[in-house]
């Protein structure tokens, strides 16, 4: 279904982000890298320029996100390191399951 697609999609985004944060990259930088190899080749132009202006004001800092996850900062590149292999092998699964169907076309 053209949902299980976008979830796929979706975490691809995230994993990226985590594994991103894991080599100790600001939040926006990563949230930007994500979105080119997660997000962009699926959408069109005008999606791509609203999603680009958005994830340039992404708002969080890395003391912020230390706070949200209420880890030290020793501990937190690992951990999205960690998180980002978790996604990964879940996103296979998906990917694998629902790339059996083609996508939705309008």
């Amino acid at each position: 279904s053209e949902a299980g697609r976008w979830l796929g999609f979706g975490l691809h985004f995230m994993e990226a982000c985590y594994e991103c944060l894991g080599r100790g990259k600001g939040p926006g930088e990563c949230a930007l890298s994500a979105y080119e190899v997660s997000l962009k080749s699926h959408q069109n132009v005008a999606m791509r320029a609203i999603a680009r202006s958005l994830l340039r004001v992404v708002p969080l800092s890395q003391q912020h996100l230390l706070s949200l996850t209420q880890l030290e900062e020793r501990n937190f590149a690992e951990m999205m390191a960690r998180w980002a292999r978790a996604i990964k092998r879940h996103r296979g699964a998906i990917v694998k399951f629902y790339g059996h169907w083609p996508a939705h076309t309008a």
